[in-house]
């Protein structure tokens, strides 16, 4: 009213009623919730089958005594509120319990509140209500498709999953731990499934924006370093080439919508380093092309310039703007504008020794965070799991030191990685050069069985935020901030690794024998342990 936009709330067969609202009058809404949607009972052979027999869903209802709708009521509680969940509320003490048993007692008014009629109304508006795929891709007001994991009354995660495919701006939540009517649980989380939502939606606009025939791929204007963006063709075919390799790993990303990349300051990803690097790097770099349409730059090891056998991965990366890390590099891409892929562990991260799995090898110099507040940058952590357990060390760096010895390493190294190496190790204050250079020789590996990788964006850090919400802004204070936030980001980036590999162990579909069969006769991504909001972004709601 008064020209003012409304947020509906529905469940159940309320969700027919918001979905013709949002399709003839979307100029009244803001954003709708649609929980545990009962929109699909129109669309069932039998009710089709029925209606063309000219037969009313409702016609068997007016052969049952008007004293039998009162005790659906009483029945059907077991499927509204999940049998657990009510068992729980019964035993929950004296005064929990009497609290149950008056609410049943209310329920007797139903007979009132719901006559015989009543019922047969509901039914035929169930049954008459349809949303084939055509009528959702008309509906553009964002929607939070809610699904939960106890429902025994329809089937909420399927209709959802229908939903979003079609609708353009739905996105899908799943709520663990309730039954079919959410809305008699006490803090239910709305506000969080809304905020999610949108930021989803947002995401989705933007991949249906890029996707638009003649749309360019890429923004391709010249960086500082005279490096132009691949075209459209180069990123096509690059990504038919990955095609293979995402089959194989079906790489899962977790809360994505948290990565935002603004149009007025550049963005730091950093990310933890698994087993030579390969898999982690070129899927990071493949899923911000394509569901956030936008490059980033890789910060890459001297080694991939000097060692001749990565000749072809080099070619291939510099098509996507990887180049030679150092501060300097990064501060000026960075001025430029450019989103930057960093991993702080190095080759010392990426060649992992025997009982590494899963491990981070970061510097202590906050070196990333001075970097950033000095440029305006966003820092963005991203943890990846499950590489290191797709390969097995057969021979690390002590071992291949051991056998070749140290002058025949150092030769194969070559000058420029032997003093980046010998550098380190004289800022360890401590380790030799040949300890610290066994850490940097590649271990030799051989293939195991290739398992899902797991991606989980984590802290997103404002270093200018920060320091300036400061009292003191001296070179000092300058410092101890930059060494707060970049210890705060490791700290993080642990948490979340130690996050998915915990949270793998619940996936079905881990392993690529009993994942890769379904992924063919579905010709989709196969479930994982976390509720799909959309393609792009997974998030879980745990309350």
């Amino acid at each position: 009213a008064g020209g003012r936009s409304a947020v509906i709330v529905a469940g159940s067969m309320g969700c027919c009623v918001a979905l013709n609202l949002a399709e003839k009058r979307p100029d009244l809404l803001d954003h709708v919730v649609m929980i545990n949607p009962a929109t699909s009972l129109g669309s069932a052979p039998q009710v089709r089958a029925a209606k063309a027999l000219g037969l009313r869903p409702s016609d068997p209802l007016g052969l049952v005594p008007a004293a039998f709708f009162p005790a659906v009521s009483f029945a059907s509680l077991p499927a509204l509120f999940d049998g657990g969940n009510l068992m729980t509320a019964v035993s929950g003490g004296p005064r929990q319990a009497a609290r149950v048993a008056r609410s049943l007692a209310a329920i007797g008014g139903m007979s009132e509140m719901m006559p015989k009629e009543t019922y047969r109304h509901r039914v035929n508006l169930l049954c008459d209500f349809e949303a084939p795929p055509a009528r959702l891709a008309r509906i553009e007001v964002p929607m939070s498709v809610v699904a939960v994991d106890n429902d025994n009354v329809v089937p909420a995660e399927d209709e959802a999953n229908r939903i979003v495919k079609y609708a353009p701006n739905a996105a899908k939540c799943y709520l663990r731990g309730y039954g079919h009517a959410v809305f008699v649980h006490k803090g239910w989380p709305m506000v969080e499934i809304m905020e999610q939502s949108e930021a989803v939606v947002e995401m989705k606009r933007a991949s249906a924006l890029a996707s638009k025939k003649g749309a360019s791929a890429l923004d391709r204007t010249k960086s500082s370093d005279g490096f132009r963006p691949p075209s459209r063709w180069v990123v096509e075919n690059a990504k038919k080439q990955l095609e293979v390799l995402k089959k194989l790993y079906s790489p899962v990303f977790v809360d994505l919508h948290k990565l935002q990349f603004p149009s007025d300051r550049p963005v730091i990803i950093l990310a933890n380093h698994t087993l030579y690097g390969v898999l982690d790097s070129t899927l990071i770099v493949e899923k911000m092309i394509s569901s956030k349409n936008k490059l980033v730059r890789g910060l890459a090891h001297p080694a991939l310039w000097r060692l001749p056998f990565l000749e072809n991965s080099r070619s291939q990366i510099e098509q996507f703007g990887a180049t030679k890390i150092n501060p300097r590099t990064m501060f000026k891409l960075l001025k430029n504008g450019d989103s930057v892929l960093l991993y702080p562990g190095g080759a010392r991260e990426a060649f992992k020794r025997r009982g590494e799995k899963h491990t981070i090898h970061w510097p202590s110099d906050p070196e990333i965070t001075r970097i950033a507040l000095r440029t305006n940058a966003l820092v963005v952590n991203i943890a990846c799991v499950g590489p290191d357990d797709c390969f097995n060390v057969v021979a690390d760096g002590d071992d291949l030191v051991r056998l070749l010895g140290e002058a025949r390493i150092r030769q194969l190294a070559g000058d420029e990685i032997v003093a980046s190496i010998d550098a380190r190790a004289w800022q360890s204050g401590g380790a030799t050069s040949a300890k610290e250079l066994a850490r940097n020789v590649p271990s030799l590996i051989v293939p195991a069985t290739p398992q899902r990788v797991y991606f989980k964006v984590g802290a997103v850090v404002d270093p200018r935020k920060v320091f300036e919400a400061q009292d003191d802004r001296s070179g000092a204070a300058e410092k101890r901030v930059c060494s707060e936030l970049y210890e705060e980001l490791r700290t993080d980036i642990e948490s979340q690794i130690e996050y998915l590999d915990r949270k793998r162990k619940e996936d079905e579909n881990r392993m690529v024998g009993s994942r890769f069969r379904k992924e063919v006769l579905k010709g989709a991504q196969a479930s994982t342990p976390w509720k799909w909001s959309d393609r792009d972004g997974i998030f879980d709601f745990e309350f």
